[in-house]
């Protein structure tokens, strides 16, 4: 859900909101998956090491403080916004093999895969769709105005909320 209200408000918030140009955007929104991109492998080995649920949970973690970061980092000028993308990538990086980990535990791998990548493309789908809702239920309670750069930081609130919760109840 976060990823995708990243890649959508980024350039809403930043883009138009804030009128950065479309490089710098394309730029903000390249940096975390080249963090992912980067950091999958050593994320897996991570996820070995020191458990798939604590991993994926950190690794959470720091993305939505990522997210948090590149909303906040706009007063601090640009390269402090690149700098809060590569912490939101390099936080999301071990997310994928820790899933995947998590999810073969004790079963056969192909309906595992199949139900991951469902996970994610649906959890993608609701983060749109719930930027949506909350844009509705704003104009229906006549607040008008709410910049996208807000909803964005809501949302990863939200996002590290989930995932503390997580790493306080569930059994590593």
């Amino acid at each position: 859900g976060l990823a995708a209200a990243l890649s959508v408000i980024v350039p809403l918030a930043f883009g138009g909101e804030k009128g950065l140009s479309k490089g710098a955007v394309g730029g903000l929104l390249a940096l975390p998956m080249l963090g992912m991109a980067l950091g999958s492998v050593p994320g897996g080995f991570l996820a070995d090491r020191f458990g798939a649920l604590r991993v994926r949970v950190a690794g959470a973690i720091l993305f939505g403080l990522g997210v948090i970061a590149l909303v906040e980092a706009e007063a601090y000028g640009l390269g402090a916004m690149f700098a809060a993308a590569g912490l939101a990538g390099i936080g999301a990086a071990p997310l994928f093999p820790a899933a995947l980990a998590i999810g073969t535990r004790d079963r056969g791998a192909t309906g595992v895969y199949g139900a991951i990548q469902a996970a994610g493309q649906g959890g993608y789908a609701l983060g749109n769709l719930a930027l949506a809702i909350g844009a509705g239920l704003a104009a229906l309670a006549g607040v008008e105005g709410v910049p996208p750069s807000r909803t964005l930081l809501v949302a990863a609130i939200a996002y590290v909320l989930v995932h503390l919760t997580v790493a306080i109840v569930a059994p590593t």
